[in-house]
């Protein structure tokens, strides 16, 4: 029961908490993430919660319920693709990939389309997806998905095509908020210093209308120190093509109450706050350019500038900077490159004929925010930062095959390998799972490294589980993540050394302690609406999306796992 008080509820539309029966032996501070959105109660399980409503701001539900997208089916392209009889090239390439989150839980039910031809597609349970593209022009992917922040996956050129979206990451939103569009708002996310500091009256229509209502945003900080691979579009500069470095990106999107978009108005602007991620080792610039994400390009254009500043409330970073719209955006530097070799070694070429059509090489940056995928076999130039070190792999879908890292030249200079990337012998990485309390279905199991893609992998009924490693990976390791909800036992991992033979974890534990939080909600008589909804927070991380509470019943009662 002690872990209780590392959870919080966040509830829905609320700013103050009240007495509601009974007193607590623990205090329970509440703090409000800005004067006019939610506040947070940490509630123990020797009392009820009671929480009072205010009109000010708001926050629903992001992401428990279904897509409504989820029935989508293939809607087949007006062109068809060239027989196999005829003589000519074919018009399209068959594209496979999966949808993940940034845990490597597969995502069901996402929305894929692609810019400029009518073919949508829905993922399998299993997140994959299938479909075809033209071989004449770069393609471009819009993925959306309920709960998660909507994002752009565009190939670099025509030839990417056919491996551009092997994996697809859907970031969960940071966080919901429902407000009054008429008033002056702050609005951010718990936990972070990401916020949107919007004027009354700034919204408007799809027509250019001032909107007067209640609006929905959603806004979704990105990391990308964690993982680059969770940037949206193609990292360069849109009028330039060079390399761009991201440190700190945010999505924020607006809705009026039918789900329609909004955006800024003719003539208005916004402040923003992007938080700024250096590179392990990086130094922060007092200032970056500011860029935002063409979604009809899938590319990033400068547009302004942002200057670093420092929250006195936590001492977190942030960029400042002002907008005119919202869609994606990243505080970028252009960086100096060299150009990798791949083709060769200092004594031999490397002949890449033979790998298996999935494979895919990728510089990833060690020191620096950067990454480049491509098809070995194209001899497309591949390059990394420069007087920078950069990891190089062979990759499939969800496995590191082969890497090294490297020490790049000078900027215009070409470097060599010290040898040659090749696929080698598969390893089988094995483990159980045993249950103290709680569901077996409702885990999977997260298999990461350094060198090692992070995936999930199902759990079997007997509690196995297993995955194909590559020989040489080093160290991995294995833990439990939530593969229903959202939920973290990152206490129960378990690692191994990956060298030449089959490798077993050390068994995992499920240990779900199920706690009963019950509370009351007052002051409905000065809130405009009559639903609330109830969310459980770790760390500010969303952890369970509950149940929607109404004005006709003050309290209530849920068990949560945790």
């Amino acid at each position: 029961m002690k872990l209780l008080a590392r959870y919080a509820l966040l509830f829905s539309l609320i700013l103050g908490l009240s007495a509601c029966g009974g007193s607590s032996n623990k205090s329970s501070p509440i703090y409000s993430s800005s004067s006019k959105s939610s506040s947070v109660a940490t509630v123990s399980s020797s009392a009820p919660a009671s929480i009072s409503l205010s009109s000010l701001s708001t926050l629903s539900s992001d992401g428990s319920s279904s897509d409504p997208g989820s029935s989508s089916v293939v809607a087949t392209s007006s062109s068809a693709p060239a027989s196999s009889s005829s003589s000519a090239a074919p018009l399209f390439v068959v594209v496979s990939g999966k949808v993940v989150d940034e845990l490597g839980v597969p995502v069901a039910a996402a929305n894929i389309a692609a810019e400029g031809t009518n073919i949508v597609v829905a993922t399998a349970d299993d997140g994959s997806f299938t479909l075809d593209l033209s071989v004449l022009t770069p393609a471009l992917l819009r993925i959306s998905k309920n709960g998660f922040a909507s994002t752009i996956r565009a190939a670099a050129a025509a030839d990417d095509n056919v491996f551009f979206a092997q994996r697809i990451v859907l970031h969960s939103v940071g966080v919901t908020l429902n407000f009054d569009a008429t008033s002056e708002n702050i609005l951010r996310v718990p936990g972070s210093t990401a916020r949107v500091d919007l004027p009354a009256n700034s919204l408007a229509n799809a027509d250019g209308s001032v909107f007067s209502g209640t609006a929905q945003v959603t806004i979704t900080p990105i990391d990308p120190s964690v993982n680059i691979e969770f940037m949206p579009g193609v990292m360069v500069d849109s009028g330039t093509g060079t390399a761009i470095e991201s440190l700190g990106a945010m999505g924020v999107e607006f809705t009026d109450e039918n789900g329609r978009p909004l955006n800024l108005g003719a003539n208005k602007s916004a402040d923003i706050r992007i938080p700024a991620t250096p590179a392990p080792g990086g130094i922060l610039p007092a200032t970056i350019p500011l860029y935002h994400l063409n979604e009809t390009t899938g590319l990033w254009e400068q547009d302004g500038t942002a200057t670093l500043e420092t929250d006195p409330a936590n001492g977190k970073n942030y960029y400042a900077g002002k907008t005119d719209h919202f869609s994606w955006w990243n505080a970028d530097q252009m960086f100096d490159r060299a150009t990798i070799d791949y083709s060769q070694t200092s004594s031999a070429l490397c002949d890449y004929s033979a790998l298996p059509g999935n494979i895919t090489m990728v510089m990833q940056g060690v020191d620096f925010l950067g990454r480049q995928t491509l098809a070995p076999k194209t001899g497309e130039p591949l390059y990394a930062k420069a007087l920078a070190k950069a990891r190089l792999m062979l990759m499939t879908e969800d496995s590191v095959v082969d890497a090294i890292e490297l020490t790049m030249p000078a900027a215009g200079a070409s470097l060599r390998l010290p040898r040659c990337l090749a696929v080698p012998q598969q390893i089988t990485a094995s483990g159980k799972v045993t249950v103290t309390s709680g569901d077996l279905s409702a885990y999977r199991v997260q298999i990461s490294g350094a060198t090692f893609l992070t995936k999930t992998v199902d759990i079997a009924d007997d509690g196995s589980y297993s995955t194909i490693v590559y020989a040489n990976a080093g160290e991995i390791r294995a833990r439990l993540v939530g593969g229903i909800a959202h939920r973290d036992t990152s206490l129960s991992s378990a690692t191994v050394t990956v060298a030449n033979t089959n490798v077993a974890f050390a068994d995992l534990a499920i240990t779900d302690d199920k706690v009963v939080v019950s509370g009351c909600i007052n002051g409905w008589e000065n809130y405009p609406h009559q639903n609330a909804q109830l969310n459980v927070f770790k760390d500010g991380k969303l952890i369970e999306s509950l149940f929607e509470v109404n004005s006709r019943s003050n309290s209530f009662s849920f068990v949560s796992l945790i």
